[in-house]
């Protein structure tokens, strides 16, 4: 018996944005909360019914349920648009959806965790056609008359690539992809777009070797890693651009840090010459007494060959950082309260003893400022 327990969201080829949020969904890492909008006159009607109209709902009977991220391309003539083919790109699960009201220019908002990649490997002969099929069957979205991008349906038999082969299953989908199928909708006035496909590893490993994990923020549905102060972490990611795509002079791929949360480069250039490789970055979070937010800033500057009339779709994403203290720093800056005040003693010591010229004063001058001189020399010692 087949359940419906899928939703299908759809990006397409009518803008720009659209095409960038297919890139986003391909190359985040695994757990990391990818958003979609829509007009609620794009949500299919039983989609639309359940939706709820506040944010984290505890009683939203969609959360938990997967997600199939389909690009779709479409043909606009006279008006009207015309589904050609699609792509199932990402697997997800949603963690909060709802919608701002009941009329059909409200929005509704899909907030999910990205997961798997399906498998475009020649063992699933003709597996974008047949992928195609097989989405059209389980969301229903020929039978609805293709005319709404999202979609509650039943769980498509996909094939999916395994945890430990993403990154194959990326470069497979992104060489699955006809590169025709990157232009804007308008028939009579088409445009070619060259997307730059990425495959963002993320923070991959620390200076201890561990993996940071990606953590979820439920306030803001944002995905964040946690960073210890001072410690060293790579950033990777690979790029891939099919089709014959050479990247053109000056292509670069950037990754933005602030000044002041992080002691690696502001701004890591790497240059694109290649139209497939992978890079590693150094990032290095300042030392800080308190828990700070911060953000990386990944973009990808990528030019067209010399002549071409085509336009290259970037991907841009900013990933957010906690930066927290070393333990050893809670107890450095506790004991440094304890030089500041033998420091404060003995200044205060001199002072008074300057005036009334007892002994006992002078000795207490002299202890306080050993104190502080102690506890400046020990704290020195251990800030590493």
């Amino acid at each position: 018996m087949k359940v419906t327990d899928s939703i299908y969201l759809f990006s397409s080829n009518s803008e720009i944005k659209y095409v960038v949020d297919i890139l986003e969904a391909l190359a985040l890492p695994r757990n990391f909360v990818h958003h979609f909008r829509y007009r609620l006159k794009w949500v299919e009607p039983t989609l639309r019914q359940k939706l709820p109209t506040t944010t984290l709902d505890s009683k939203n009977p969609l959360v938990g349920l997967n997600v199939v991220v389909c690009y779709l391309y479409q043909e606009q003539q006279n008006g009207k648009r015309e589904w050609k083919s699609m792509y199932a790109v990402r697997r997800g699960s949603i963690i909060d959806c709802y919608k701002s009201g009941p009329n059909d220019l409200d929005v509704a908002h899909f907030y999910f965790q990205l997961t798997d990649y399906y498998d475009y490997s020649d063992r699933n002969s003709e597996a974008a056609t047949g992928f195609q099929r097989l989405v059209e069957e389980a969301s229903g979205s020929r039978r609805l008359g293709n005319k709404f991008y999202s979609i509650l349906g039943e769980s498509a038999s996909l094939p999916v690539a395994s945890l430990t082969a993403d990154e194959s299953a990326f470069h497979l989908l992104a060489e699955s992809m006809r590169l025709d199928h990157f232009r804007s909708d308008d028939v009579a006035n088409q445009k070619q777009y060259l997307p730059a496909f990425c495959f963002i590893h993320g923070i991959v490993v620390s200076e201890k070797g561990n993996n940071p994990r990606p953590l979820l923020d439920r306030i803001t549905q944002k995905t964040y890693y946690e960073l210890v102060e001072g410690s060293k972490y790579v950033f990777q990611v690979s790029y891939h651009f099919p089709g014959g795509f050479q990247p053109g002079p000056g292509s670069e791929i950037t990754l933005h840090t602030h000044g002041d949360y992080f002691a690696s480069s502001q701004a890591d250039h790497i240059l694109v010459a290649s139209p497939y490789d992978k890079e590693s970055l150094l990032v290095v979070p300042h030392r800080s007494t308190r828990r700070v937010w911060a953000s990386l800033d990944f973009k990808t500057s990528i030019k067209a060959s010399a002549g071409s009339a085509s336009e290259v779709i970037d991907v841009i994403r900013s990933f957010l950082v906690i930066i927290k203290p070393r333990r050893v720093r809670k107890l450095l800056a506790a004991v440094s309260w304890l030089g500041t005040s033998g420091l404060a003693v003995g200044t205060a010591g001199v002072a008074i003893w300057a005036v009334t010229k007892t002994d006992a004063l002078l000795y207490l001058s002299v202890a306080g400022y050993a104190v502080s001189a102690v506890v400046n020399l020990v704290t020195r010692i251990l800030d590493f």
